[in-house]
């Protein structure tokens, strides 16, 4: 049970005058300032031994203090520190039935501000952070910071605030006097309910509020964190672990300069999985996360120790104290195929705790490492043992070393060898990993297990592999492969046109890893790498080449590629043994005119009929009438297969877009200046960098998706339509122009210009065949952050060009919308030049205009408790201006230009709120000019690549439509 809980005042200044008491005083006292690492803490109910013990871990690995969080000002707590500053958890204080406000916390900061343990922000003061905002808004901010005479450091997370995350301009005009600085928790975990980064370890989320920090020179603190996985209180989810922690660590590392805080996230929060610091057993005593929480993580210390000494300091990590080597190893400690049956009778849990956690697929059966060497260390080695079966990892080289390992049921071991071949550091002793049937915590519990690298050469003796829920054959080729095990020992089992990869390892497991294809391969049970060639002079490898059995052959050249479901179309490019062999090809031969020695090779043949690198030669079709089983070895079929198609969609591509396009679009461009007169050629390089952009981010290709393919999910076309965004993301200089259209080739009317807008992006297909299939990176890439081999490789990766319906499809999705939005943006633009009218969003709040009486409006659509239509203005100079909304035929012609009315409508609002939301600053009849903040209105956001989401897909870039917004005629208030 927990202990018995006394007063809030009582125990924090118990815990506050303890800090007296600790040894050696602090790292670093609380009112210093400069960049300092701070870890969350979870305030609750805990022994004074224990806490004295989390203060010296804590103070060991080099933290600087812990952020307290406190869900309200009422709860007791024991706790002492040596950095302290109040976070307050304002969601959880909010809760029912004795909900909590910033207000009700104001005597806890009257106690402890002038406290010398309590830590002091960038200005000296006394510094606030909090969880969330908990529905507060920036008045109250401000009435609590005048209680305090303004010498506060507050430091919020405000991500719930409309505007947060892309720092608009009307978020930060209501909250940049209120705030010091910005904390942000949910970008610190890959994407969830629309919070979180594109990967785990993204830094993508925070860029837009570091880059805000600075430019309005306030403080940002960053979040780091392993995971997220909580099976309890009505939740059961997991956000990706893996290698979330070192690589968020190298990317902040990378932002150091503009980054002030890191927020490790957290030190003690058992139910969220993402403790670093021991879960002592009085803090919960709750069923559900006792199942779960109860692994050590403290194996993360010393490497977060290790990155937290780099980012106050030069930025390089170097191994902690006096270590020889700082690491962790984890791992989860079931497999994929484990099956956990118990029921909530058998454990007292309810079912939803019993079943896999949402986005439990992403949990992949990998371990994961981060070892930080020494500087200057080089020929480094890791030897992981799982499950008995070992690799051995190459390549360690001084600084922080991070990525995965095998994953197999049984115990768990890893050694790290110097150059000299000597082991140096060892990890192990862990938890066994379980498989089948064996589902040792009765739920699908995917919280890591965290083993430390210690000294020496010694491995920790391993544990049983005997937990249990406690509820009351080598030779000639055999058969396919149906258990993922191959070789001698089982059968002579071919993992060749298995489901598993086409690699057999020395132990006897098909896969694609290097420790399946590498050293120990067994050749005779399928694919190996082999070392690099500069010509094909290995006679066995050919005969082997060339004398499949007959009854493999048939097996993979009758796999079906006739799917639109991109997963089933990655399982079979894999199952063919294709991915595997084109991948060990370019590793063997190099990228560079790739295209020539794959034909000579596959064909047999010495001289070339073949190329690629040009577009509209007829010389890089596919297969056509030549069969799989005449290729040389069979799975090169595949690859023949999608070389053809991605050579024909980038033909498809130049002839829809510059000879079809360019034609269509001349109606449309003409009736949009007839309509509303020409942009201003000094608009024209906006307009470029927009149909760039839109074909970057494919911004509103799921609003068209049903004009071509009808009743179909964006999600198919996801791996070719990525390729194309890659390919015209290049298009795009550094300095923000677009190669192949100068300046001075834009200074024109827009009827003029846009073929050679056309054109010029366009041109990007041809360097993009000259890349991938001349094996060269494109212009800026560097091989020291992909080689050559590895660009070719990742457009083919997922066998995106198996299916040559999907490829036709995909193409024509991505050119249509890229039609439609251009010629939205072109008429947006001709409309805001004021040519033909004074174009406005009108904007009618619902105690004027209802809902329904919205509804009953042509062209209107109510949102936010506003009636929205676009119109314009009629009158000025003397003469009150009067809103008159489109209609009639003018609203069917903007139709035609605009189909998505609503979204425009909805884009346009929100891109500038304020005119709608100040109707007394702001309103409809004014015979002076109105202020700048009425009528001033955003740019059109130019998107990018890290806009494209096949989850999430973007309908407008921000601003897209942006006009200025006027109260409504119908809705005038005297």
């Amino acid at each position: 049970m927990p202990s018995q809980r006394r007063g809030l005042r009582y125990l924090t200044k118990t815990f506050l005058g303890a800090l007296l008491l600790t040894p050696d005083g602090t790292l670093a006292s609380p009112s210093s300032t400069g960049k300092k690492v701070f870890a969350h803490y979870m305030v609750g109910d805990s022994t004074a031994q224990h806490r004295q013990q989390d203060i010296k871990d804590a103070k060991a690995m080099g933290l600087d203090g812990f952020s307290l969080n406190i869900a309200k000002p009422d709860r007791s707590f024991l706790v002492k520190i040596f950095g302290l500053h109040i976070s307050m958890d304002l969601w959880a204080a909010g809760d029912k039935p004795d909900p909590k406000g910033i207000p009700d916390y104001k005597s806890l900061f009257v106690d402890f501000f002038g406290h010398p343990a309590y830590e002091r922000g960038a200005n000296g003061f006394p510094m606030v952070t909090t969880f969330s905002s908990g529905g507060s808004d920036n008045l109250t901010w401000e009435d609590w910071r005048d209680q305090f005479a303004q010498k506060v450091f507050v430091i919020p997370n405000l991500d719930a605030i409309p505007g947060y995350w892309e720092f608009h301009p009307g978020f930060w005009e209501h909250w940049g006097q209120v705030v010091d600085g910005l904390f942000s928790w949910e970008s610190a975990w890959p994407l969830r309910e629309g919070k979180g980064g594109a990967f785990p370890g993204d830094i993508g989320p925070d860029m837009p509020l570091i880059n805000g920090m600075k430019e309005y020179k306030k403080k940002y603190m960053i979040g780091l964190s392993p995971l997220q996985y909580k099976d309890a209180y009505d939740t059961n989810i997991y956000r990706a672990g893996d290698l979330n922690l070192p690589t968020r660590m190298q990317n902040i590392l990378k932002n150091r300069d503009d980054i002030y805080y890191v927020n490790v996230l957290t030190w003690n929060d058992g139910p969220e999985s993402h403790y670093i610091g021991t879960i002592w057993p009085e803090q919960n005593t709750d069923p559900e996360p006792a199942h779960y929480m109860k692994l050590p993580h403290k194996g993360w210390q010393r490497v977060i120790g290790s990155f937290a000494a780099a980012f106050k300091g030069d930025g390089v990590m170097r191994p902690l104290g006096g270590d020889m080597v700082t690491g962790a190893f984890w791992y989860k400690s079931i497999l994929s195929n484990t099956k956990c049956s118990a029921t909530p009778e058998d454990v007292g849990i309810e079912q939803q705790y019993l079943n896999k956690p949402e986005s439990y697929e992403t949990a992949t059966d990998k371990g994961a490492y981060a070892i930080v060497l020494p500087q200057g260390a080089s020929g480094w080695s890791m030897r992981v043992n799982s499950g008995g079966k070992t690799d051995t990892i190459t390549g360690l080289k001084g600084g922080l070393n991070s990525g995965n390992t095998q994953l197999n049921a049984g115990a768990q071991s890893v050694e790290i060898l110097n150059s000299a071949g000597q082991v140096v550091a060892v990890a192990g002793g862990g938890r066994c990993v379980y498989g089948g049937d064996a589902c040792p915590d009765c739920t699908y519990n995917v919280n890591p297990n965290v083993v430390e690298f210690t000294s020496g050469s010694n491995v920790p003796a391993s544990s049983k592999c005997d937990e249990k829920c406690t509820a009351s054959a080598g030779g000639d080729w055999g058969d396919i492969s149906k258990d993922g095990k191959c070789g001698s020992d089982h059968g002579n089992a071919n993992c060749i046109g298995s489901t598993f990869g086409s690699c057999c390892s020395a132990n006897g497991e098909c896969g694609m890893s290097t420790a399946h294809c590498g050293t120990g391969c067994h050749k005779s049970a399928g694919i190996c790498y082999g070392g690099k060639k500069t010509v094909d002079n290995d006679a066995d490898d050919k005969e082997i080449d060339k004398n499949w059995p007959p009854a493999l052959v048939k097996a993979i050249c009758n796999i079906d590629m006739d799917t639109e479901d991109t997963k089933t179309l990655t399982s079979r490019w894999i199952q063919t043994g294709a991915a595997t062999w084109f991948l060990n090809f370019l590793r063997e031969r190099g990228a560079e005119r790739w295209t020539d020695n794959f034909f000579k090779k596959v064909m047999d043949q010495k001289t070339l009929n073949f190329d690629c690198l040009e577009l509209l030669t007829g010389h890089c079709s596919g297969p056509g009438d030549k069969h799989c089983q005449d290729y040389i070895p069979p799975p090169s079929y595949y690859v023949h297969l999608q070389i053809g198609n991605l050579y024909a969609a980038m033909d498809q591509l130049w002839a829809k877009m510059v000879t079809n396009a360019i034609e269509e679009l001349s109606t449309d461009i003409k009736d949009v200046v007839a309509t509303y007169g020409t942009p201003p050629a000094s608009k024209n390089s906006l307009i470029l960098n927009m149909f760039v952009g839109v074909l970057t981010s494919l911004a509103g290709i799921s609003g068209h998706i049903s004009d071509v393919s009808p009743g179909t999910a964006l999600g198919k076309f996801a791996n070719p339509l990525t390729v194309f965004s890659g390919i015209f993301a290049q298009a795009s200089a550094a300095d923000g122009s677009v190669k192949g259209i100068t300046p001075s080739e834009l200074n024109d009317n827009l009827e003029k210009v846009y073929g050679k807008m056309f054109k010029a992006v366009m041109g990007q297909i041809n360097a993009t065949l000259t890349t991938v299939f001349g094996g060269v990176l494109p212009d800026g890439w560097s091989e020291d952050d992909i080689s050559p081999e590895d660009y070719v490789w990742i457009h083919f990766a997922k066998g995106e060009w198996l299916n040559p319906h999907l490829k036709d499809e995909a193409v024509n999705v991505y050119v249509e919308n890229t039609k439609k939005r251009f010629t939205e943006f072109a008429t947006v633009t001709a409309m805001k030049a004021g040519n033909k009218a004074r174009y406005r969003l009108l904007a009618s709040p619902s105690k004027c205009m209802s809902k329904e009486k919205c509804a009953d409006i042509d062209g209107a659509y109510f949102y936010k408790d506003f009636c929205l239509a676009f119109g314009y203005l009629l009158g000025g100079g003397l003469a009150p201006t009067i809103p008159v909304q489109i209609e009639g035929k003018e609203l069917a012609t903007l139709r035609r230009f605009l189909p998505d009315l609503n979204g425009a409508l909805v884009n346009n609002f929100d891109c500038a709120p304020y005119a709608a939301l100040n109707r007394d600053e702001c309103p409809a009849f004014s015979q002076t000019p109105l202020p700048k903040k009425c009528t001033d209105i955003p740019e059109p956001t130019i998107p990018t690549g890290k806009d494209l989401s096949f989850t999430n897909p973007m309908s407008y870039p921000k601003c897209y439509v942006n006009f200025i917004t006027v109260p409504w005629d119908d809705c005038r208030l005297d």
